[in-house]
């Protein structure tokens, strides 16, 4: 009878121990890479925000030599990806929306183009718009892709 008991007690206590809490589901991953959009070049040292549109997370990262970036752990949710670096007279800019599932792995290419010449202030009325691109990154997936 007391074998029971034991039993029971302690499969109730290691179920609890492996219950998820409502919303507490898998994390998801972010990679991509800021590139230049008129020669495909990655831009290293860039800063990258990754912002959710509900404003509760906010991520900043800088790119690698490749250009490349990525962040581990993010909640579900849709986020601001964006860049705006500086190289020479001019301030380039990207932004991207990136929709993130539980347990999603995705990959962002932020192209950059010119924006604001450093010099005169100026502010493009109309930057060219950036044609999707991206380079393979290290680690191969068959997961979707936002590239633009």
């Amino acid at each position: 009878m007391n074998r029971i008991r034991i039993a029971a007690t302690m499969t109730a206590v290691l179920s609890l121990g492996t219950m998820v809490p409502a919303g507490a589901q898998g994390s998801a991953s972010l990679r991509g890479q800021v590139y230049y959009c008129d020669t495909h070049q990655p831009l290293a040292a860039a800063a990258v925000s990754v912002i959710s549109t509900d404003g509760t997370t906010s991520v900043h990262l800088r790119t690698d030599a490749n250009g490349r970036f990525v962040r581990v752990g993010l909640p579900a949710g849709t986020y601001r990806v964006e860049t705006s670096p500086q190289a020479g007279r001019w301030v380039y800019s990207a932004r991207r929306l990136a929709r993130l599932e539980s347990d999603d792995v995705l990959d962002v290419g932020l192209g950059v183009t010119p924006l604001t010449d450093v010099r005169s202030g100026m502010t493009l009325v109309t930057p060219k718009r950036c044609e999707p691109y991206l380079v393979p990154l290290a680690v191969p997936t068959t997961d979707r892709y936002i590239v633009h």
